[in-house]
C-alpha cells in the first residue's frame, strides 16, 4: 500500500487535481443556490416528507421513519401490511400514507 500511494505522489498531476477540485466547491455551491431561491421571508427551504401512519383507537400515530419520497413510503406500508395485517385482537391494522410539509417563515418582532 505504501508502494502505491508513494507512486501516486510522485506521479499525480497536483494542478490538475486541484482545478478539478475547486470545480466541485464550485459545482456544489452553485447547486445549493439553484436549490434554494428563498421567498420573500421565507428562512429556510420548503422540506416534504412522508411517513405511513396507524389507526390506534380514534386517533392517527406516526408508524415509523419518515421517507424522503412517496415510493419509499409505498414500499414501507407494503412491507408492514404483510408482516403485520392486524392488531393481537385480530381486528385488521389501518395504515395510511401522509406527506408532511414544513415551511419556515420569518416573523418580525
Amino acid at each position: 500500500m505504501y508502494d502505491a500511494l508513494n507512486t501516486f505522489q510522485q506521479t499525480a498531476d497536483w494542478p490538475q487535481l486541484r482545478l478539478a477540485q475547486m470545480r466541485h466547491h464550485l459545482a456544489e455551491h452553485i447547486a445549493k443556490e439553484v436549490a434554494f431561491t428563498p421567498r420573500i421571508g421565507q428562512a429556510h427551504p420548503e422540506s416534504k416528507r412522508w411517513r405511513v401512519e396507524i389507526l390506534d383507537g380514534e386517533e392517527w400515530l406516526p408508524g415509523g421513519t419518515a421517507f424522503t419520497n412517496r415510493a419509499e413510503a409505498v414500499a414501507h406500508r407494503q412491507d408492514l401490511d404483510a408482516r403485520t395485517p392486524r392488531w393481537a385482537d385480530g381486528t385488521p391494522v389501518r395504515r395510511r400514507i401522509v406527506q408532511e410539509t414544513t415551511q419556515y417563515t420569518v416573523k418580525e418582532a
